[in-house]
């Protein structure tokens, strides 16, 4: 499978990652797969990387059909997709999925991804219910990572 994922406990970031040529099928079991997942389902920050996506297969009925269930979702993700296809794509399900461009970045470069990551999350962390929380948090984690 081109998809693969895991959860990183230093960072409390959830990444994904696509590697050689993917299609609208693999997408649709990634889908499945991460609605399983205690990180996912837990909002975690997510990290897609498509860096290594050779040929993107994938239909934009089904980017629409995935990004439309995503409005209801509040993890803040950062897409890493270097290539035209990949990031053109990934711009349709920010578009669709964030119509307030608030929690949904696409990046050609991961430096700028996880910056990006980390200052979101930071600036979520700051307060929870009006409390301010200490440093322990992903946002300062991830922005140390990167």
């Amino acid at each position: 499978m081109p998809f693969s994922f895991y959860f990183d406990a230093g960072t409390k970031m959830f990444h994904v990652q696509a590697v050689g040529a993917v299609n609208d099928l693999q997408l649709m079991e990634l889908y499945n797969r991460l609605h399983r997942e205690p990180a996912f389902i837990g909002c975690c920050p997510i990290v897609c990387d498509f860096t290594a996506v050779t040929e993107v297969l994938i239909s934009s009925s089904v980017i629409e059909c995935l990004a439309k269930a995503a409005r209801s979702y509040t993890n803040v993700v950062a897409v890493i997709a270097p290539r035209a296809a990949a990031f053109g794509l990934s711009r349709m399900y920010q578009i669709i999925a964030d119509p307030e461009d608030a929690r949904i970045n696409v990046f050609a470069e991961a430096k700028e991804a996880l910056a990006w990551l980390g200052a979101k999350c930071a600036a979520r962390e700051s307060t929870v219910d009006g409390n301010p929380r200490g440093p322990e948090g992903a946002g300062e984690a991830i922005q140390k990572a990167a």
